[in-house]
């Protein structure tokens, strides 16, 4: 009997000064241009946020503050994998929702995006808070609507 063998739906891959591995996941239009989903570690845990590749940093959102990191991690997606930003507010999630790593409490957290002022920020969805953080202009953004990074399909081969 043959056995059934998952694709990945996305890894995180290192990255620092705004490269970008095959395939990274798109969080939207930025102010400079398409920003992607990334994370980056700060006082010691990683903290979901956007990057920027024209200035070379990920943003993440912590303590009411956007703060830039040159070393981050890029999402990408490795396979056939489709996925989609579904709509969704006050900390629901939807079906096939990515998780995003944990809080300091360990509650899941997952990946999210907004638009504030025009553009997309992308950062974390708290589902006890009820809100998405995201860090733009130098601050961090709470919101009650958002979207949050699905996978729509997850291919399947037999091995």
């Amino acid at each position: 009997m043959a056995a059934i063998q998952y694709k990945r739906p996305a890894r995180w891959v290192p990255g620092h000064g705004g490269y970008l591995p095959h395939r990274p996941v798109c969080g939207g239009e930025g102010a400079h241009g398409p920003v992607y989903v990334g994370m980056a570690e700060h006082d010691g845990r990683y903290i979901l946020g956007m990057i920027v590749p024209s200035e070379g940093v990920c943003y993440v959102p912590h303590d009411g503050e956007a703060i830039a990191k040159e070393t981050y991690y890029v999402l990408g997606n490795p396979g056939a994998v489709t996925m989609c930003w579904v709509g969704a507010s006050g900390g629901y999630v939807p079906s096939g929702a990515l998780e995003g790593g944990r809080g300091e409490d360990g509650e899941t957290l997952f990946i999210g995006r907004v638009m504030v002022d025009g553009v997309v920020s992308c950062g974390k969805v708290v589902p006890s808070r009820g809100v998405c953080l995201v860090p733009y202009g130098g601050a961090e953004h709470s919101h009650r609507d958002y979207e949050v990074l699905c996978s729509k399909n997850i291919p399947v081969k037999l091995i």
